[in-house]
């Protein structure tokens, strides 16, 4: 049966974690001048340089959490005037960093996020790009508060909203989600004070996207053929020849490019800033149906389609509907002129990230990511962690096989009588209501 026709490339799924987000009322609602003389005063208590990174320490064990509750108790009552009464740790599922609710005497609330140490400088971009965002009258993100760099830790407003499934998303949260991308993509390198790196793991051509795919798919294939591949893995290993599969579809997605159109870089003047993991779940909608945009511990410069691209294949967007998606691109594309060869490239991208979200499923049952995610919540089940990922990969693969055999790409580029040569992972292509992936229409 053919995959029904979507507006976009995307996919579908659910997730059942519950996220830290959107709970309870602002603190800051109605003081915007406590605030501003606040963090007038902070700017003295911390640096906006930051010594380079020690690669050789970023390992080291942090201090434990009463230390840095202590801490942070002291500089919330000399800095912000907050007398905190009340503190609880917020688990989430497969977070990278630890995550805390605090309440003031008087009822205001703060969210602390104790960063995970490695050479992504989370602190630091997360940090930076929000009292950027903040100084340029960006008002769909949280409020940069206090920063401490000696624990690595930062304190945000704690913004009200909830976080929805995608599929419960209205059509004008949507539009003003897309609003937010386009706001994003009106900063370009070179605006004062936009001295941000790369996005993490920021990948500017074909070629480099390719690399990165491979990259995180190689230590599961490692990791699956050794002695300590748990049941699960191993039985995903027999059942499908990965490495066949993955060499296919990507010669597959690549088909017709040139070698220089493969390696071709977006050129630093074009790039765009990228929020790092834009996505539903990483959206509060605020009670008047705004909304604000969390997470930028990965954020940086990036090539200018890759926020909408990183939006539509998000596991958390992948039941958004088709008026959903077509509100979502016409809201960018009325902001952002797009020629004919981007909306191809954007679908190409789509199709690669869709790749490189399979490698991450797989990578998250090795023992070294499994350890990672630990530091955020340290009662981690692995095994159901284990299963739940590898039930992820099936099915984002089936989608990935039917988004590629639907590329426009492909039809432009096979010769009258080539047949399909992609071999199949043999996955079911999800269907009652799920979504499959077509051309976009309305971009064309």
């Amino acid at each position: 049966m053919e995959a029904p026709r979507r507006p976009s490339f995307g996919q579908l799924g659910r997730t059942d974690s519950e996220y830290w987000r959107g709970m309870g009322a602002s603190p800051w609602r109605g003081v915007s001048a406590g605030r501003d003389q606040q963090r007038g005063r902070m700017d003295g208590l911390h640096a906006d340089r930051v010594a380079p990174p020690q690669r050789k320490k970023m390992q080291d064990s942090p201090a434990s959490e009463d230390v840095v509750l202590a801490d942070m108790r002291q500089r919330l009552r000399t800095v912000l005037d907050f007398e905190l009464i009340q503190y609880e740790r917020i688990v989430t599922a497969l977070n990278n960093n630890r995550l805390f609710r605090l309440q003031a005497a008087d009822g205001l609330r703060v969210v602390v996020k104790l960063y995970y140490r490695d050479d992504r400088r989370r602190l630091e971009r997360e940090y930076g790009i929000l009292r950027f965002l903040q100084e340029r009258h960006v008002s769909r993100v949280p409020t940069p508060l206090l920063r401490c760099d000696q624990h690595n830790y930062a304190i945000y407003s704690h913004e009200p909203g909830v976080t929805k499934r995608s599929a419960d998303l209205t059509t004008a949260e949507v539009t003003n989600i897309a609003r937010f991308a386009v706001d994003l993509h009106r900063i370009r390198p070179g605006d004062p004070g936009a001295d941000f790196p790369p996005v993490a793991v920021g990948c500017f051509s074909v070629a480099e996207k390719v690399a990165a795919i491979r990259e995180r798919l190689a230590p599961w294939m490692q990791f699956a053929t050794g002695m300590d591949a748990s049941p699960a893995v191993r039985e995903l290993y027999a059942d499908i020849d990965v490495g066949t599969v993955f060499d296919a579809l990507l010669a597959t997605v690549t088909a017709g490019l040139s070698a220089a159109e493969r390696t071709a870089t977006t050129p630093p003047e074009d790039r765009r800033l990228d929020s790092g993991d834009f996505a539903p779940h990483n959206v509060l909608v605020r009670p008047d149906g705004g909304v604000c945009v969390l997470d930028f511990e990965n954020a940086g410069w990036d090539q200018p389609l890759a926020l909408t691209a990183c939006f539509l294949t998000a596991a958390t967007a992948l039941d958004l509907g088709g008026d959903q998606v077509t509100a979502f691109l016409r809201t960018y594309r009325a902001a952002i002129p797009l020629s004919n060869e981007d909306v191809i490239r954007f679908e190409r991208l789509c199709a690669l990230q869709h790749l490189y979200w399979c490698a991450i499923h797989l990578s998250l049952t090795t023992p070294a990511q499994l350890t990672r995610k630990r530091f955020a919540n340290p009662d981690l089940d692995a095994e159901a962690v284990t299963m739940d990922q590898i039930r992820h990969f099936r099915h984002r693969l089936a989608l990935s096989e039917a988004a590629v055999a639907g590329a426009p790409w492909r039809s432009d580029n096979r010769t009258e009588g080539e047949t399909d040569q992609t071999p199949s992972s043999g996955n079911r292509v999800p269907r009652d209501g799920e979504r499959a992936y077509g051309e976009v229409r309305e971009w064309r």
